[in-house]
């Protein structure tokens, strides 16, 4: 059953499908494998002592205009979706809401960003390769199909921001993603690479440094 409230209002109705998108988004904002490493949303978390977020700063994010139906100009979220919002944010058992359901935090607190960090890179994977069109849905619901998913990173050009045709996949445990590492998938007609992170990671940095020393010896010759 679709949100009358926002229909009413005159802003988009969202189906329970579109809900429970928003749901997830804003729990992945407060996440483990968010959190520690989103600059922005730590500080603004920070800056309240108990770690309260506002929630019309979140539902202008990017992503969330998107699930909101919002246009992407928009600099204010009307009230009536904004109430729609808190009744979803409600149902986490993960978040919490402040007194006047206008700001929201974690339920538990975050452990030591570089435990996080470490245990994040072990349980994540590299993939590739997916058409540069690829949008952060179709990807997060084939992998979810795969395995235990918790996040998946576009990883993208610095300059531009385009699609660079490769993601970070971190799962429920380094088990469920060498698990999904074993597995002989296929995306849309192209067979991926799964690499672990942290030895993708690794043989990049050995592929860069015997670039440089190549280029050292050119350069020494006479």
């Amino acid at each position: 059953m679709a949100s009358t409230e926002a229909n009413q209002a005159g802003t988009p109705a969202l189906t329970p499908e579109e809900e429970s998108k928003i749901l997830q988004q804003v729990e992945f904002y407060f996440s483990d494998s968010n959190l520690p490493r989103d600059a922005f949303m730590l500080e603004q978390s920070k800056a309240h002592p108990e770690g309260f977020v506002p929630l019309r700063v979140i539902s202008l994010f990017s992503r969330m205009k998107t699930l909101l139906k919002l246009d992407k100009a928009c600099k204010q979220v009307p009230p009536a979706l904004m109430d729609v919002i808190v009744g979803i944010v409600k149902r986490s058992s993960v978040l919490a809401l402040n007194e006047d359901a206008t700001a929201v935090k974690r339920v538990e607190d975050l452990p030591p960003v570089e435990e996080l960090s470490k245990k994040t890179d072990e349980q994540s994977l590299y993939a590739s390769p997916f058409p540069f069109d690829t949008t952060l849905d179709q990807l997060t619901e084939f992998f979810s199909r795969v395995g235990e998913l918790r996040s998946v990173r576009m990883r993208r050009f610095l300059a531009s921001k385009d699609f660079r045709g490769s993601v970070f996949l971190e799962f429920s445990s380094p088990e469920e993603a060498a698990r999904v590492a074993g597995q002989s998938l296929v995306f849309q007609g192209a067979p991926l690479q799964l690499e672990p992170k942290l030895r993708y990671v690794a043989r990049r940095e050995e592929e860069r440094d015997a670039r440089a020393e190549g280029r050292g010896r050119g350069r020494g010759r006479h």
